[in-house]
């Protein structure tokens, strides 16, 4: 089982998911283009995959800083690969939330 995040590593992701710092799952269109992305995914195959799930994995990211200089559909590709568990990328949507609300009051 992987190391849990700090909530300040959360936070942290939550701050550059609203700033288009992260590309991840929820951004594809379809579900399968998740190992043309996420090159690593393909690599390990259904097998590989369901492993990490079985570990946790809930939501796959990272940083576009990280991208490959060619990309898939208009979407950038990744040699490297994140994910947080279930109970990190909730904590993640109620910090992204709290500052979409903050950044939209202003």
């Amino acid at each position: 089982m992987k190391k849990q995040k700090t909530d300040l590593e959360l936070k942290t992701i939550a701050k550059d998911l609203y700033n288009g710092r992260i590309f991840s799952t929820i951004h594809l269109s379809k579900p399968e283009d998740a190992i043309r992305v996420f090159i690593p995914l393909g690599w390990i195959g259904k097998k590989g995959i369901q492993e990490l799930i079985d570990k946790g994995a809930y939501f796959i990211y990272e940083y576009v800083e990280k991208a490959m200089p060619v990309a898939y559909n208009s979407m950038p590709m990744f040699l490297s690969v994140q994910y947080l568990t279930k109970d990190e990328y909730d904590k993640v949507v109620d910090y992204h939330n709290k500052i979409k609300k903050a950044m939209e009051a202003i």
